[in-house]
Order: C-alpha cells, then sequence, then structure tokens
C-alpha cells in the first residue's frame, strides 16, 4: 500500500516573490491525486515541496507516512522517504548514459549490484512501462518524446517506493501519446498501489487517472474534492478547467 501525505501550512517564496501561500492538503494512501492549475500557479513547486526536492518555508509542513519531511537533509532521509518516486516535466535524463543506467542511476552509480542484474531490472521496468527490452541498450535522447517519457516514469519506479510523484507526465505529447501514458499511469496505480500525485493541466489525463482533484491557482487552492464531485460542482475553478 502507498504512502499518506499531509500538508500543512505549507508555503514557499522566492526573494520577495510568493509562489505558494499556506497551503493544506491530505492525501490518502493507495489513492491517485492530479493537482491542476494554469502555467504558473504553482502546483510544479508545490509538488517540488512536498517531495522535499524544494524545501518549503519556515512554519510548514509536509508529512510523508510517519516521518516529516523537513526535519531531515536530504542526504539523511529515511526510507521510505529517501525513495520517491519523482518523474520531472522534462525527463531529466542523463545525456551521456544509456538507458539501463538512466533507469537504475542510483544503484549503477554506487556499484551496489552487477550491472548485469541491473540491466535485468531495467528490462523489467521497460516491459512495466510498456518499451522493449532492447531499448536498455540505446541514449535516451535517441528515443522519442512518448518513449522518454515513460523511461522516466520506469526511473521513478525503480526506486522501488509505494509513492510516485509526476511532475506534467504528458507535457509536451501529441494527444494519442497523451492517452496511453494516461492509462499507463491508471493501470500501474490500480496493479501496483502506489500513491500517486500528478501535477497537470491536461483534463483527460485527469478524468483517466484522478480518484481525487485539488485545484490551485495564485498559490492557493480554489478545490479540491473527489472525481465524482469535481464532475457535479459548481465552483469557479471546476468549472473554468472542465466545462470551458
Amino acid at each position: 500500500m502507498g504512502l499518506s501525505i499531509h500538508v500543512g501550512n505549507l508555503s514557499k517564496s522566492f526573494g520577495n516573490t510568493t509562489v505558494l501561500s499556506n497551503i493544506s492538503l491530505d492525501i490518502r494512501s493507495g489513492t491517485s491525486t492530479v493537482i491542476l492549475g494554469a502555467s504558473g500557479s504553482g502546483k510544479s513547486v508545490l509538488l517540488k515541496c512536498m517531495s522535499g526536492l524544494l524545501i518549503a518555508d519556515a512554519g510548514s509542513s509536509v508529512v510523508i507516512g510517519k516521518y516529516e519531511v523537513g526535519a531531515f537533509h536530504i542526504s539523511e532521509r529515511p526510507s521510505p522517504i529517501s525513495k520517491i518516486g519523482f518523474s520531472f516535466q522534462l525527463n531529466a535524463s542523463f545525456d551521456s548514459l544509456l538507458v539501463w543506467q538512466d533507469i537504475m542511476f542510483n544503484e549503477f552509480i554506487n556499484e551496489t549490484k552487477e550491472d548485469e542484474e541491473l540491466i535485468e531490472n531495467a528490462k523489467t521496468l521497460l516491459k512495466m512501462v510498456e518499451l522493449p527490452p532492447e531499448l536498455a541498450f540505446t541514449n535516451s535522447k535517441q528515443s522519442s518524446g512518448g518513449m522518454q517519457k515513460r523511461i522516466g516514469i520506469a526511473r521513478a519506479i525503480a526506486t522501488q517506493s509505494t509513492l510516485l510523484m509526476l511532475d506534467e507526465p504528458t507535457s509536451g505529447l501529441d494527444i494519442e501519446t497523451s492517452e496511453k501514458i494516461a492509462v499507463l499511469i491508471h493501470e500501474l496505480h490500480h496493479k501496483m498501489k502506489y500513491t500517486v500525485v500528478s501535477v497537470s493541466h491536461d483534463i483527460h489525463y485527469t478524468k483517466t487517472v484522478a480518484d481525487n482533484i485539488i485545484i490551485i491557482k495564485e498559490g492557493k487552492i480554489r478545490w479540491s474534492g473527489t472525481i465524482d464531485e469535481c464532475n457535479n460542482s459548481n465552483n469557479e475553478a471546476v468549472q473554468k478547467f472542465f466545462h470551458t
């Protein structure tokens, strides 16, 4: 079962610019939540603060499972918060590495296992994201945008975390490829019982994968609820995303 997340009074500023203001939310373990928002709304910053990739302002609280993320230096975080599976919007592939080295990066760079074992693990993960195993021996930059997204998801799964955080997993993809990625995330969520938190502005993706939806605008939560509540809501923020 995936990990639960509690966020309390989370704020984040860069210099004199406030990006997030007093965000509080709860995500139940084993659910799939989509954080919706327009470009510049603060949704990707929220995801990175929740994961601990960015440090929130003083007074903020992020608890994953039973651990307060901000209580530990990033190099000293205990499992499971040290192994959050994170997929970046721009894929964050390593140009100089083969796909299997990219997917299994942590174990590869730390030399914790033999290359042969890492290659087999990478091939298994490629199959999970519906890519051919032989792709393991190519460079990810030679792959299409959709394939690179899948490689990024495979890298996130490789952490063996039960919490996946996905930043715009369908951004920049054509409609057909976006739909395939959405179906893939939906199937992984239900098959593996991951907790999934996605940031997106893609309504089709949201309707495919979300149990719950959070809408953020100008650094504040404007609406939150289940997908069924969303379908029946007259809230202005909901109407703007789903009915315009």
